[in-house]
């Protein structure tokens, strides 16, 4: 039986994240390992998100949906993307 964690415990976790590790103004210089001439810069700009690695994130969908709600409500202002299972997915999860 697959056990799924509350949305208050994911939403817990997202906010001591963003708290303690977030920083979306990172910039990295990729311009001497490129292979680009003198006159360039490679800048790659820090692409921070939450990833949820789960295949059954989207099956339960009311808990999907107030996991969903509580980052609006909450305006956590985080990323995000998941992997899904496209059989469990309806416009109102993908909106």
């Amino acid at each position: 039986m697959t056990q799924y964690r509350s949305p208050e415990s994911v939403i817990s976790e997202m906010r001591y994240i963003k708290e303690n590790y977030w920083n979306t103004r990172k910039e990295y210089d990729f311009s001497a390992s490129s292979n680009i001439d003198s006159k360039s810069k490679l800048i790659i700009k820090d692409n921070t998100l939450v990833y949820f690695v789960d295949d059954v994130f989207t099956i339960k969908k009311e808990r999907v949906k107030k996991i969903l709600r509580m980052m609006i409500n909450q305006d956590l202002g985080m990323h995000w993307k998941c992997e899904a299972r496209t059989d469990h997915l309806d416009e109102e999860i993908c909106n």
